[in-house]
């Protein structure tokens, strides 16, 4: 039981320095090659903070626990709302911009309905439906940035985020290959977090007898929410 819970904070702790190690790497490399800050906002450091939560469910259904990465993913987007956000408003009030609550608020709560209509028909996401919803992804993130170019406001935050991973001093900026080695540790790193992540959670519920569903929706959502 002790292996098992140390097994899950080791795996949390690199789960969350690899994936922003791959962020950096990627941010870096990116605007190496002339890719502007609102693209690489929109994309790698969108894409990097879900890293974790990705890579532990592909790595459960692999290893025949689908009901975990499931769980995974739903409890994930569960903990970014009630408690990631819960937390943060605690600390200090979040404003809440107007465009943002009337645009992006009605994406989140279709596209939730959209799985869970999938899930809901025959109990099973199929990979045609899997396609379908990063169809969806796809879509959203050209029109984020389509809205990103015609908002200077949006623009400049999201590239103030991306100067978090990414300092685009020349002085300071790391070498190609220091970022490649980056990207490399980053990817080693998440696959080998969420194996020993996986493992750990797995062994878990089987000393308090619990689902795999119930795992996925509490432990592992709530370790793969912090980063």
């Amino acid at each position: 039981m002790i292996t098992s819970i140390i097994l899950c904070i080791i795996g949390f702790i690199i789960l969350s320095y690899a994936a922003d190690k791959l962020v950096e790497g990627a941010s870096n490399l990116a605007i190496n090659f002339g890719v502007s800050k609102t693209v690489i906002g929109l994309t790698i450091v969108a894409a990097g903070t879900s890293l974790p939560e990705l890579v532990v469910s592909v790595n459960a259904s692999i290893k025949g626990n689908p009901a975990l990465s499931l769980g995974n993913v739903v409890g994930s987007n569960i903990m970014n709302v009630a408690l990631i956000l819960g937390i943060a408003s605690l600390i200090k009030p979040i404003q809440c911009g107007r465009e943002m609550v009337r645009r992006e608020t009605p994406i989140m709560i279709g596209t939730a309905l959209v799985m869970w209509y999938m899930a809901h028909t025959d109990s099973s996401v199929s990979p045609a439906e899997g396609l379908m919803l990063m169809g969806m992804m796809i879509a959203y993130t050209g029109l984020s940035y389509y809205w990103s170019r015609k908002e200077s406001a949006i623009a400049a935050e999201i590239a103030e985020k991306c100067d978090e991973f990414a300092d685009t001093d020349a002085d300071k900026m790391p070498t190609t290959g220091t970022n490649i080695f980056y990207l490399v540790i980053g990817l080693i790193g998440l696959v080998f977090g969420s194996e020993i992540l996986v493992k750990g959670a797995v062994e878990i519920a089987k000393t308090f007898g619990l689902s795999d569903e119930v795992i996925g929706l509490t432990l592992i959502a709530i370790g793969t929410s912090l980063p």
